[in-house]
């Protein structure tokens, strides 16, 4: 078994279960945060353990961080490779939309301006229950996507 298979499908698994203990802390919305930021940072790694394991059979022997790198370093760009290029490229697709959570994640946030009178602490809560509970699934669905993409190629790869 080569290692960077091994490494992606441990991230990938990581990632399902730090969203799974995220579903669990829905009353604990900063909980909830850091679980599913952990779990969007976790799916990416399983994204550039893959370009590795892409690269390492189109011959590469370094590590890539980047799908870009990977493409540039290699004589033989493998359909793998084009069909993430592909993926990536579509900025309404799930894997484009993923790789500019986390660009945008590893940004400082801006501080948003503090108003005189706070907002009733009912309100706050529901709201941020609403929106992590939306990030929580949107991240869930770009895990399962990566997965479903990844074990749809490694079968592919078999059959050939």
């Amino acid at each position: 078994m080569r290692p960077w298979l091994g490494q992606t499908n441990h991230k990938l698994y990581q990632a399902r279960l730090v969203l799974d203990k995220a579903r669990q802390c829905s009353d604990d919305a900063v909980l909830q945060d850091a679980l599913e930021t952990s779990a969007l940072y976790l799916t990416h790694d399983a994204y550039i353990s893959y370009l590795n394991e892409l690269y390492e059979l189109a011959g590469g022997s370094s590590m890539v961080s980047s799908l870009d790198e990977a493409m540039e370093q290699t004589r033989l760009i493998i359909g793998e490779m084009r069909e993430l290029d592909s993926l990536r490229r579509d900025s309404f697709g799930w894997l484009a939309t993923l790789l500019r959570q986390v660009d945008e994640c590893r940004r400082p946030q801006q501080s948003k301006p503090r108003t005189t009178e706070p907002a009733p602490a009912k309100l706050i809560t529901l709201a941020a229950v609403s929106d992590n509970t939306e990030r929580g699934e949107e991240i869930a669905g770009w895990r399962q996507s990566l997965s479903d993409l990844i074990d749809r190629q490694r079968e592919n790869r078999q059959e050939s």
